[in-house]
């Protein structure tokens, strides 16, 4: 973890004559939904007109999994009623979707104010500055699309998840007072030799303004005690138009596997002395490292074992899974003592908070998968719009330790190498508390002592992540496996190495496509 500094936080109390604090609204109910086969949406108005008698539906919802609609891979459109009080006059009031699978145009009152393109997967916002009518119904028109495009990541068909349309997880309305807080980021680092923690509280605000002031409230959170740790009000100091506000703390409980101590920091907002925003997020203090070959967790070598995590797996929910299914599946794989795995693309936040509060950890990718994926501008560009959201999105979960910007992607083709080097930089100017790394399975093509050597993509992060298909899909016997692994130890040598997707899990989906 680099780039930390910290002040003794000093301890002052500020009189604040109104609490206000952020209310999220959930919207997850009596959605109209209709599908759109012809693609007639548009040119009929669907956007611009109040729906009377259309299908209701309830929030998250996919369409892929109604046996008349389960092939359609186009538009499909939703529209929500929703009475706006006049007391949100002069309120921030900000729409936020779970997801989208995988295009989104957003219109409110008919006016389109957001196109969010090619990212099925992150979390999003629409500011409502200007767009409500007050003491009056509001109408919100979603027209979503999941065709293999080549203008979204993943590219095309290059995957092997489900590709369900629609808005697959919740929808919320965040109302708050202005000034108002756009993210909170805990940049935590612990002490292993003493257990002391250090803190970097990272502020983004909707309207930048240099007079505001934060209470910092600490506590532990699924510790027995529940104590206070810090509370504070602060001036902060500004890098980079963020908030920042730096702690030191003299003795933390750490995360591990086996004691996943969290913390919740309640960050408000004060202008003058009124409290306008409020927000509320849980961290961990914890230090993953490599030191040679091995990987430390608080300065105790592991092993990482563990299975992959695909979501949509279930085909009563698709990608429009409950939190209660979400939930389920963590705890499958909390019962075979799983403390390792990686998403191939970004999940709903309820999956990591599980991994938080039960001891795995992480790696989270942008969903680039597989060799026909171009490295041209158009998918470059969209892979670094899902990066930057997918961060700023989940940074404050301990259990993720890692980013992965790409699976099987070309590794030795020289314009895919620069794409992904790109984009690992790019990961490590946005958190550079974490490792990144990019997942080949190119690896084993040629070594060190081959006369056209050229290094493979897989060994530009912080380790090598491989998969590895001996006896199934590679032509190379189980038994030769210890040989290829030794000459890319030879070829990379000053990597580290975390090889995952072992070929036994390969070996019986092969002969079962054999069988069929």
């Amino acid at each position: 973890m680099k780039n930390r500094h910290y002040l003794i936080v000093l301890m002052c109390f500020f009189s604040v004559s109104l609490w206000a604090q952020r209310d999220t609204i959930s919207l997850n109910k009596d959605w109209q939904f209709k599908i759109d086969k012809q693609g007639i949406g548009f040119d009929k108005l669907w956007n611009a007109t109040p729906w009377k008698s259309e299908r209701i539906v309830t929030l998250p919802h996919t369409w892929n999994v109604e046996k008349e609609n389960e092939t359609h891979y186009g538009w499909g459109w939703y529209q929500k009623k929703w009475f706006v009080p006049t007391a949100w006059k002069g309120k921030q009031v900000v729409l936020q979707f779970g997801a989208v699978n995988h295009t989104a145009i957003i219109y409110v009152n008919g006016k389109k104010v957001k196109e969010h393109t090619g990212d099925g997967f992150n979390k999003f916002f629409v500011n409502l500055e200007g767009l409500l009518k007050f003491n009056a119904k509001n109408i919100i028109t979603v027209a979503c699309n999941n065709d293999f495009g080549k203008s979204k990541v993943p590219y095309a068909n290059s995957f092997d998840w489900p590709n369900d349309g629609g808005l697959i997880r919740e929808v919320a309305f965040l109302v708050s007072a202005k000034p108002a807080m756009a993210y909170v980021h805990v940049a935590p680092k612990l002490n292993v030799e003493t257990n002391q923690g250090e803190l970097k509280i990272k502020i983004g605000l909707q309207q930048l303004d240099a007079n505001v002031k934060f209470k910092i409230k600490i506590t532990e959170e699924n510790q027995p005690t529940h104590q206070v740790v810090l509370q504070s009000t602060e001036k902060p100091i500004w890098e980079n138009g963020e908030a920042v506000i730096v702690a030191k703390l003299p003795k933390v409980n750490p995360w591990h596997f086996d004691f996943p101590n969290l913390y919740r920091a309640e960050v408000s907002l004060l202008k003058g002395n009124k409290v306008t925003d409020k927000i509320s997020s849980t961290f961990g203090f914890r230090e993953i490292k490599f030191e040679g070959t091995k990987l430390y967790l608080n300065g105790e070598p592991i092993k990482v074992m563990g299975v992959e995590w695909t979501a949509g797996s279930n085909p009563n929910f698709g990608f429009a899974e409950p939190k209660s299914e979400i939930i389920r599946h963590g705890k499958l794989m909390k019962d075979v003592n799983c403390i390792f795995s990686r998403v191939h693309f970004q999940q709903d936040d309820a999956f990591y908070d599980f991994c938080d509060r039960n001891g795995m950890i992480i790696q989270e990718e942008v969903p680039l998968w597989g060799w026909e994926t171009p490295s041209d501008t158009v998918v470059e560009k969209t892979a670094h719009r899902q990066l930057e959201a997918m961060i700023r999105n989940h940074y404050n979960h301990p259990s993720i330790f890692a980013w992965g910007v790409g699976n099987e992607l070309r590794g030795r083709d020289e314009a895919m190498k620069k794409m992904i080097e790109g984009l690992i930089a790019k990961t490590r100017k946005l958190d550079a508390t974490r490792m990144v790394s990019y997942v080949s399975n190119s690896l084993s093509e040629k070594y060190y002592n081959h006369p056209k050597f050229t290094p493979d993509a897989g060994s530009l992060g912080d380790y090598i992540m491989m998969n590895e298909y001996g006896g199934s899909w590679w032509n190379i016997p189980v038994g030769e496996i210890g040989k290829h692994m030794d000459s890319i130890n030879k070829s990379y040598p000053d990597n580290r190495s975390l090889f995952l997707n072992l070929g036994c899990v390969s070996l019986i989906l092969k002969e079962a496509i054999n069988a069929v």
